[in-house]
């Protein structure tokens, strides 16, 4: 998936406690298509903030975002969960994970929300639970101590739900690679 930002700003509005803050400035970059590319950067410098406007999580103040042919900046919230669902992946800093379903649980849980099948949600979860070597704890809790020591599983979670990822963690990245194609058999 091709990343493209055309002079994207973003300003976080002035609140009660603060005056506006300019995070970007006229961002202008192009990642192609199978890359990889790795955000560094003083804390504050908007790193994250970048990440979350490629990620379609949040909106540029201004400029223009597209993954592929898609303006993300100009999707309605409909249009922008639909992307986010279809088409992105996450794996975040922290778990960001729902603390009362379990691991296998977890990762199906996008695909519930896409409405897949019950039949074809377990057998995918369950192969990405295989592939990556925590089929013994997809009945564990994100908060028991056995799941909280295991960092590798909560990747499982966009693995297979997502054409491409987005990686906000100490050294963010985002890699436009798309993972092999499922077979169809």
């Amino acid at each position: 998936m091709r990343v493209r930002l055309e002079s994207v700003s973003h300003v976080y509005d002035a609140s009660d406690e603060s005056s506006a803050v300019q995070v970007l400035d006229a961002v202008s970059l192009t990642i192609a298509s199978g890359d990889f590319a790795v955000l560094m950067g003083a804390s504050g410098s908007g790193k994250s903030t970048l990440l979350n406007l490629i990620g379609a999580v949040d909106r540029p103040s201004r400029g223009r975002i597209f993954l592929d042919d898609v303006e993300t900046s100009a999707l309605d919230e409909r249009g922008l969960t639909m992307l986010r669902r279809h088409s992105l992946g996450y794996i975040f800093q922290f778990f960001n994970l729902v603390p009362t379903l379990n691991v296998f649980e977890n990762v199906a849980f996008p695909l519930s929300l896409a409405g897949v099948p019950r039949g074809e949600l377990e057998a995918r979860a369950g192969e990405v639970l295989e592939r990556v070597g925590l089929t013994g704890r997809a009945k564990h809790f994100p908060t028991s101590s056995r799941a909280a020591r295991c960092n590798a599983w909560p990747s499982a979670v966009p693995s297979f739900t997502a054409r491409g990822s987005f990686s906000p963690t100490s050294l963010p990245a985002i890699s436009t690679r798309r993972p092999a194609s499922r077979s169809s058999s």
